[in-house]
């Protein structure tokens, strides 16, 4: 079946034609979040998990709200009252108090923002502590929002001298974080605040370290290996992320004045081509030379080609520390000799002199240095930290793979159609399946490539990988295999395989009952028509009683097997694997398809129904932003489905 062809509707109040090209290239916009900004767009509209209670052993301190969202921590406003003023108490959800890996991060997080060493850029941690519920930190406070939230305000089109401004105080806060021999791995505009003075503050070091460490034994380093964030972290970071040094740092830094200037992230490549790329944007963009060049060697692939370091970054892009030191000089000058001047006035009057010195000393001091402010966090940036980092030596992490056993079950669905008859399918060995779509995070690390661009779709680290087609998928979980020493092996699931776990022991048309189905479907019969079109980032609505999110909806998932719509006349009753061959063709124009399953954000409810088959050529699938996979994952060595 190709996609859009004979698409059944049902009637009900879910039902409804497929919202918008089902085919060709649609580009998704970004919606609200629901977790504050900061958290990367996200139209979810689902509940969330509930917070955990404010500390229970934190005396002194007033509740005053609590923000939390689909990521693993939860942050409350209160007010200290010994000290007279609001902090912001952040601690792990319940799900991942429990998780030592977790727990580590956050403890990294607490552990270096306390160092009293750190410069005054940095988000200050007051107090670390812990409960029946779990550790909790005691931080800095502000009503600024983050630089992300800055960027979007201006929509992407600041003005290049304040981007500067606000690249130089952040490499001035991470030279300093430098010499004391830590680096950050996740530098984002998400992960940098802004107070309500316009002085940025850099926070989130659940994935640094201090040059040396961690050693084999840190926890972290068996989950969070991650690449720091999708478009902002260095391209060591994909390779060898437990040794990226403060160039890893200096890159980010790089993609962030990138993603200011041009509003598009850096094009991450192996070549200077992709350098070159960056040269062209900026220079459309009318960046003055001197900052294209600073911020093409800063993304240079090669460490060693960068600078040697953020002071030199800093430098570059913004004028010689001489220079600066000048003009704060003369500057200073100037305002003494006005003073002289102004007190040889007989009617100069005291409170005025005051008052003039003051702001233009202070005027100099905002334009020319980058002054110890007492900036704080912002509450919305801290209320959730989205699951964008992957583990350390696991693509996939382990806890992100659902145990499915060994069951039988009736597939299949009652009608005159490719979907019956319904039979009863035994599948006879234990499964391990990914908890989400592969997402377009974990296909980059793999492969390297983004094919959702081309299929119009945009970057966003949450999304699932677009534009795939189904050799596309296969070579990843063949390379998957080949990358990791995690003793799995991957590939897609077979069709009977793939509605076993869908269905989650359900027998009806869904895993969830019928009046529930907006909770758990991204499909064009639950999203409401101000939603804009596309894909939505993988887990923001309810999963299956499995656990696994998206199998109703989102994107079309990939599965082993040929489609054949007269299969189940004659299919095994245990583990079938589809046709040897597909079909003989009706004629000589009509490509091969495979079976993808579950739906779309662009089909009604009926298509993203359990039973439902659907099936795509290649040729279908590689220009469109509705199909994507999910692996199972199987120990190496066992029997492999055909």
């Amino acid at each position: 079946m190709q996609p859009g062809e004979n698409e059944p509707t049902r009637s009900g109040p879910l039902s409804g034609p497929p919202a918008g090209p089902p085919n060709g290239p649609t580009k998704p916009q970004a919606g609200n979040n629901p977790a504050g900004p900061g958290f990367g767009p996200t139209q979810n509209t689902a509940p969330v998990t509930p917070p955990p209670p404010f500390p229970t052993n934190l005396a002194g301190f007033t509740p005053i709200s609590v923000m939390v969202g689909s990521g693993f921590a939860a942050v409350y406003r209160a007010h200290d009252h010994k000290m007279g003023r609001d902090v912001a108490v952040k601690r792990l959800l319940p799900v991942r108090a429990a998780d030592p890996q977790w727990r580590a991060r956050f403890d990294a997080e607490g552990r270096i923002q306390g160092d009293p060493a750190m410069p005054a850029g940095v988000v200050h941690v007051y107090q670390r502590g812990d409960d029946q519920y779990g550790p909790y930190l005691v931080m800095e406070w502000v009503d600024g929002g983050s630089l992300e939230d800055w960027h979007k305000r201006f929509k992407g089109r600041g003005p290049w001298q304040e981007c500067v401004r606000l690249c130089q105080e952040i490499a001035e806060t991470m030279h300093k974080v430098h010499g004391l021999r830590y680096v950050h791995r996740d530098l984002k505009p998400d992960n940098v605040l802004l107070s309500n003075e316009g002085r940025t503050r850099v926070c989130d070091f659940g994935l640094a370290r201090r040059l040396g460490t961690p050693a084999p034994g840190d926890p972290r380093t068996q989950q969070f290996a991650g690449m720091g964030t999708f478009g902002f972290a260095a391209p060591e970071q994909y390779l060898d992320f437990k040794h990226a040094g403060p160039k890893a740092d200096q890159w980010s830094l790089a993609a962030i004045l990138h993603k200011l200037l041009t509003n598009e992230c850096p094009d991450i490549g192996h070549s200077s081509r992709s350098v070159a790329c960056c040269d062209s944007v900026m220079r459309e963009r009318g960046i003055p030379d001197h900052i294209r060049k600073a911020v093409c060697r800063a993304l240079a692939y090669d460490p060693q080609d960068r600078f040697d370091s953020m002071a030199d970054f800093c430098t570059a892009i913004g004028g010689s520390r001489s220079s600066r030191g000048r003009i704060l000089a003369v500057a200073v000058a100037i305002v003494a000799l006005l003073a002289i001047i102004l007190a040889l006035v007989s009617n100069w009057s005291e409170p005025a002199s005051k008052s003039g010195v003051s702001a233009e000393s202070k005027a100099a001091e905002t334009v020319l240095t980058v002054p110890n402010t007492a900036a704080t966090v912002s509450g919305s940036n801290l209320s959730i930290l989205p699951e964008r980092t992957p583990p350390v030596d696991s693509v996939i992490p382990a806890s992100d793979l659902v145990t499915v056993l060994p069951g039988t079950f009736v597939m299949g669905q009652d009608g005159a159609n490719a979907y019956s008859p319904k039979h009863s399918v035994e599948i006879s060995r234990t499964l391990q399946v990914s908890r989400f779509e592969i997402t377009q995070e974990q296909w980059f690390r793999v492969m390297g490539t983004r094919p959702w661009l081309a299929a119009g779709g945009r970057d966003d680290s949450r999304l699932p990988a677009t534009g795939v087609t189904w050799r596309d998928a296969m070579e990843f979980c063949e390379r998957l295999t080949q990358l990791e020493d995690s003793g799995r092996q991957y590939r897609l699931p077979t069709e009977a395989e793939w509605e076993y776990f869908s269905r989650g022991g359900s027998s009806s048309a869904w895993s969830c009952p019928e009046d529930q189905l907006a909770q758990h479907a991204w499909c064009a019969g639950s999203v409401g028509s101000a939603d804009a079109p596309g894909p939505r980032p993988v887990g923001t609505r309810q999963p299956n009683p499995l656990g696994l999110h998206d199998v109703h909806g989102n994107v079309f998932e990939w599965c082993l097997d040929w489609f054949d719509p007269d299969y189940y006349l004659r299919s095994p009753a245990a583990d079938p694997s589809g046709p040897l061959e597909p079909p003989a063709p009706a004629d000589t124009e009509t490509l091969a398809e495979r079976v993808c399953r579950g739906g779309s954000w662009a089909r009604n409810d009926v298509t993203c129904s359990s039973g439902f088959r659907f099936s795509a050529s290649d040729e279908d699938s590689r220009s469109s932003l509705e199909f994507g996979f999910r692996v199972v994952a199987e120990d190496r060595g066992a029997p492999q489905a055909r």
